[in-house]
């Protein structure tokens, strides 16, 4: 946090004021992040009616989305998954939704 607080012109405690932890400032990197793929996505999924072209034109968008901002999607180390994964379903307004296995399904 220093040395991002250095690098922005503010001290530490400035910066742990505003976002509170690493963790908040994290979390609000990845969200703003995945607002703008969650729009280009839909933007780029949402003019096709087939559900195949949907499919397509989503994994196309995002693999262009990591290519052209490849230093914004480098920010969440691995250990952030979920976090990741929660801001990704609260902001595509999707749920999990998980049943128990059953053999008779």
């Amino acid at each position: 946090m220093r040395q991002l607080a250095a690098r922005v012109g503010l001290t530490s405690g400035a910066l742990y004021n505003h976002f509170g932890s690493k963790q908040a400032l994290l979390s609000g990197l990845l969200e703003s992040v995945m607002t703008d793929l969650l729009a280009a996505a839909q933007h780029d999924v949402l003019c096709h009616s087939d559900p195949v072209q949907q499919l397509r034109a989503f994994v196309g968008r995002h693999i262009r989305f990591h290519v052209d901002r490849k230093n914004d999607v480098l920010i969440a180390p691995p250990s952030c998954a979920a976090s990741a994964a929660q801001i990704w379903l609260r902001l595509s307004g999707c749920a999990i939704v998980t049943r128990p296995y059953s053999a008779q399904s």
